[in-house]
C-alpha cells in the first residue's frame, strides 16, 4: 500500500476498509482467500501488539522499529489505515531514535488495535 493511499484512507470512519481490502484482494486473484487471511491477521493481531508494547516497555528502539514494522505490514494489507499510519509514526520514531514519541503513540495504537478487532467482531 502506498503511503498515498494510506493517508486518503484516514477520512475512512471504519477501522478497516473493507470495500479496498477486498478490491485489493480481487486484483490479487486472491478473493477465495479473504475469511483465511482475516482469520490470520486476528490470529496474530494481539501478538503483534504484544510484542511492540513489551518493547515500548522496555524501551528497546530496535525492538519497537522491529515490531512496528511487521504489524504494520500486516495492518496495510488488511486496509486497516489509521493503524497502519500510527505504526509507520511509530517504526520511524524508533528508527530516529525518538522512544519517547513510540511511547507516546501507544494508546493510540491500542486503541486503534481493539478498533480493527472490533470491526473483525474479535474484541
Amino acid at each position: 500500500m502506498s503511503e498515498s493511499t494510506m493517508d486518503e484512507g484516514v477520512a475512512n470512519e471504519s477501522p478497516i476498509d473493507m470495500d479496498a481490502f477486498r478490491q485489493d484482494m480481487k486484483e490479487q486473484d486472491l478473493e477465495d482467500l479473504i475469511d483465511e487471511l482475516i482469520e490470520a491477521f486476528v490470529g496474530d493481531a494481539s501478538i503483534r501488539f504484544d510484542a511492540l508494547q513489551t518493547a515500548v516497555e522496555s524501551v528497546d528502539a530496535n525492538g519497537i522499529r522491529t515490531a512496528a514494522h511487521a504489524y504494520k505490514s500486516a495492518a496495510a494489507t488488511m486496509q486497516a489505515v489509521r493503524l497502519a499510519n500510527l505504526l509507520q509514526q511509530t517504526e520511524t520514531a524508533a528508527h530516529d531514535g525518538d522512544v519517547a514519541k513510540a511511547v507516546g503513540l501507544l494508546p493510540l495504537l491500542k486503541s486503534e488495535h481493539e478498533a480493527v478487532l472490533a470491526q473483525l467482531g474479535q474484541a
